[in-house]
């Protein structure tokens, strides 16, 4: 599973500085305005812009008690509060999901939705034919999300959709390659990984050796190598259209690897 801090998924600082605290988290006076004319009370005030410059700053709503404190107070100072009201009974309140509401009105965005599940697989499962690591799908998510004015999911959400993508993905080529090789060809892939007579290991093993250092007698092996894989009726036509990099990516993980675990790997 990658971790968070892999990819652009927003979070907080544990600290902050006062140039980041002015920065990113003072209200401006429209900003201010906008929230006296849609709250009653000083409590509601702050709770409203508390929330209003966290959703500016991650792209999703988070409950009022897991904002850093520093924002709170820096955000009620900004305001002329020189005492912070209590503020804890916000997130389990019926106040709290009216201000969402009118959030997602001002900033224009939607909630995290079937639609935007769609958006998001469509955008990874284009990304995952060049793309291998799951951050990368991620990130990728992140900006399409961005781009169609969606609140963003839990970061445990998109990293299960990541995960389902590629595999569906690997799956796709591993059967679109599997169906154009014929039964001949998957014949000599099999002999490949049955142990040879008098020998203790497979055609397989060879295959994957490391030539080594370039000595005379290593080079002779691998011309002797290179003119047997020329004789080999491969079936490289059933890669055509398969991008080089999710074949190099097979191919390096096919080289770790060894007999028995390639016949484990039944198309599916």
């Amino acid at each position: 599973m990658p971790s968070i801090s892999e990819t652009a998924y927003p979070r907080y600082k544990s600290n902050f500085t006062q140039k980041e605290l002015n920065d990113i988290y003072t209200p401006t006076q429209n900003e201010i305005d906008f929230a006296i004319n849609v709250t009653r009370g000083d409590t509601a005030k702050l709770c409203f812009i508390v929330m209003l410059k966290s959703y500016q700053r991650l792209g999703f709503f988070i409950p009022i008690t897991e904002i850093p404190v520093q924002i709170v107070q820096h955000i009620a100072e900004t305001i002329g509060m020189s005492i912070i009201p209590d503020i804890n009974n916000y997130d389990r309140s019926g106040t709290r999901p009216r201000h969402i509401q009118i959030l997602r009105d001002y900033f224009k965005t939607k909630p995290f939705d079937k639609v935007a599940r769609h958006i998001v697989s469509k955008a990874m499962r284009e990304a995952a034919k060049t793309k291998e690591e799951l951050a990368d799908l991620i990130n990728v998510a992140i900006e399409e999300l961005t781009r169609n004015y969606y609140e963003l999911p839990s970061f445990n959400t998109l990293v299960r959709l990541s995960r389902r993508i590629r595999s569906l993905v690997y799956r796709f080529y591993f059967k679109t390659i599997n169906n154009r090789l014929n039964e001949e060809i998957k014949k000599q892939y099999d002999i490949l990984l049955e142990v040879e007579q008098q020998k203790s290991f497979t055609s397989w093993n060879s295959l994957k050796d490391d030539p080594g250092a370039p000595t005379l007698k290593s080079i002779k092996i691998m011309v002797n190598y290179l003119a047997w894989i020329k004789k080999q009726n491969i079936g490289k036509e059933a890669l055509a259209d398969i991008p080089i990099i999710k074949i190099k990516q097979f191919a390096s993980e096919a080289q770790t690897l060894n007999a028995a675990q390639m016949k484990q790997l039944e198309p599916k």
